[in-house]
């Protein structure tokens, strides 16, 4: 099963289901894995820093049977 899992400093309440619709789809068509097998989490609001700011940023893992590790 293909998942997805993005930890992001971006307010919760500012993730759209369409965005998490977006990824699943994408995760999807580059895998060429069925949507339908496709898992998305997204944390947002989480302490995250990156090249020392805290601007809006992201930190993603993508796990999927075949990928190499």
């Amino acid at each position: 099963m293909p998942a997805l899992t993005v930890q992001t400093n971006v307010a919760d309440n500012e993730i759209t289901n369409d965005f998490l619709k977006q990824l699943s789809a994408k995760v999807a068509q580059v895998l060429g894995k069925p949507e339908g097998y496709v898992i998305v989490h997204v944390s947002g609001g989480q302490k995250l820093l990156f090249a020392g700011t805290n601007d809006p940023a992201a930190l993603m893992e993508l796990t999927s049977i075949g990928l190499p590790t």
